[in-house]
């Protein structure tokens, strides 16, 4: 297995979209640190004003193969775009 990340952010920062919490069960994915859970708690909520966070991109993680890729079609469906995918080696 490797450990994969991707950060994610709404295509247009600021529109009024929520998050897609199917992608999170669709990629076996999970925030990646406790400020990318909070910031995907607001997500699910409500969009992500970029007056009041910054980065409006949420890391998160997820375990698979080797060869495993985010399905990017399915992020953009959402008005969400994978703006960074990385993998490392690792037994877990």
């Amino acid at each position: 297995m490797a450990n994969h990340t991707i950060t994610v952010t709404p295509i247009n920062v600021g529109a009024k979209l929520n998050f897609p919490t199917d992608m999170l069960r669709s990629e076996g994915a999970f925030p990646a640190t406790p400020h990318d859970a909070v910031k995907l708690s607001v997500a699910i909520k409500k969009h992500l004003d970029p007056k009041v966070y910054s980065d409006c991109w949420i890391i998160l993680r997820c375990f698979a193969n080797k060869k495993w890729k985010p399905n990017l079609e399915r992020w953009n469906s959402f008005g969400w775009q994978v703006v960074q995918h990385g993998c490392a080696s690792g037994n877990r």
